[in-house]
């Protein structure tokens, strides 16, 4: 991906719903003032055994004639979110239904094909909202038409499992827009991925402030603001949105953000893949400051804590220009030396910058004739037009600049912000 750290939830799942929405209904004996038990509960641990089993298709089914025995209901919005969430399964592949065996606060991000259910999950977050505007206007429970009055003693029975149901369909909706997120991340639909974040970021920062004073909210605390694997998540995917989006002011301030984490992980034994490709944006975005310093002390930070990494032959370029910058040649043409002689081959933009930066470093010291062989290099790739258009003009001044005095020096026609970007798996 780009960010992509793999990201899968944990459906925290409370049974049974139904008996807890409706306890009147689904009484152990029946009597004159209560309808015959229903089969809703038990349909709903078959579809919910089905779904963690991962029978995609019986689940589907399952979840689909729940929706329709009890429609407009608050089981029906939930079991309709794990309608669409089995499609989503069945579709991809993506085996991560049983998601009660992960460990907790693991976050994953898989390569879930994407179809219809994307539009789906939107549809049904408007229909969940206008539900839940709806329970917010009128708070108490709606009781059947065929059925007695609830006296006060019930009413209390029954309302903190209301209460607790929106609880679990307002975290069924975070869950449903970090789907949609992921999708446009994959997608580098990096503007619509970037709003789809800091929506999920204002809402968990609203159900972190109102924790205390609501226990509606504690589901969805429970997922995302008290999750820091979930926070980290969050801030690495809106960074690359910034990054790629070239929104530098707030890409720094996420950077800022997430600096203490950056250090804590550091410390660690084995610190987790992602933060090597945080790293790595944030030397980039201190070589376009200018902030040489910080951005050979953030590479030398991913060089020794990620020996294996898969960016490492960027991750030497861009060392290899800051020992450029402080006029360290020699060092500098020995480490872009050592890209070029990767195996397995690194990707013929990487070896173009390598050749380009090592052309310049000859040109810094005017030694033309080396420029010229390091250039025509570049011309040998297979690489955007653009490339071979500069270099030439860079080859004939070089030509027509041995033995005159050093005109400014170029630079590369590619800016490294527009790299291809991927995040370390182990």
């Amino acid at each position: 991906m780009g960010i992509l750290p793999k990201i899968t939830f944990k459906f925290v799942i409370l049974l049974p719903i139904g008996e807890l929405l409706c306890p009147w209904a689904y009484a152990d004996e029946p009597s004159e003032n209560r309808p015959v038990k229903t089969s809703v509960p038990a349909l709903y641990r078959s579809a919910l055994d089905d779904y963690q089993n991962k029978r995609w298709v019986g689940a589907r089914e399952k979840f689909q004639k729940i929706a329709q025995a009890v429609p407009d209901s608050l089981l029906a919005y939930e079991a309709t979110f794990f309608a669409i969430m089995t499609k989503m399964q069945k579709e991809s592949g993506f085996e991560t239904s049983n998601l009660d065996k992960l460990p907790d606060g693991e976050i994953t991000d898989g390569g879930i094909a994407d179809g219809d259910w994307p539009s789906e999950l939107q549809v049904w977050e408007c229909e969940v909202a206008l539900k839940l505007k709806d329970l917010d206007v009128r708070p108490k429970v709606v009781q059947p038409a065929d059925q007695p009055a609830v006296q006060p003693a019930d009413q209390a029975a029954v309302q903190p499992a209301v209460q607790a149901a929106v609880a679990r369909l307002r975290s069924r909706v975070e869950q449903s827009r970090v789907e949609q997120a992921k999708c446009f991340l994959r997608e580098k639909q990096w503007v619509w991925a970037s709003h789809s974040l800091r929506a999920l970021r204002r809402e968990s920062e609203v159900a972190s402030d109102t924790d205390g004073a609501s226990k509606a909210n504690s589901a969805i605390e429970e997922i995302s603001s008290a999750n820091e694997s979930f926070r980290s998540w969050l801030d690495r995917s809106e960074l690359e949105c910034c990054v790629q989006l070239q929104r530098w002011g707030r890409a720094e301030e996420l950077l800022q953000q997430m600096q203490p984490s950056l250090l804590t992980y550091l410390a660690q034994r084995e610190p987790p893949a992602w933060v090597s490709q945080v790293l790595l944006w944030k030397s980039e975005i201190a070589i376009l400051r200018g902030e040489w310093d910080l951005a050979e002390l953030t590479v030398c930070d991913i060089r020794a804590h990620f020996p294996e990494c898969n960016e490492r032959g960027y991750v030497d370029y861009l060392f290899a220009r800051c020992l450029v910058f402080n006029a360290r040649f020699d060092e500098a043409r020995q480490v872009f030396e050592s890209i070029v002689r990767m195996q397995p081959t690194p990707p013929a933009e990487l070896l173009a910058k390598a050749w380009w930066a090592t052309a310049e470093s000859f040109v810094m010291q005017r030694r033309y004739t080396e420029a010229i062989a390091a250039f025509d290099h570049v011309l040998n790739l297979d690489v955007d037009p653009q490339w071979k258009t500069i270099v030439e003009r860079q080859l004939a001044d070089c030509r027509s600049a041995i033995g005159t005095p050093l005109t400014n020096p170029s630079v590369p026609p590619v800016q490294t912000t527009q790299r291809p970007t991927s995040v370390p798996q182990r």
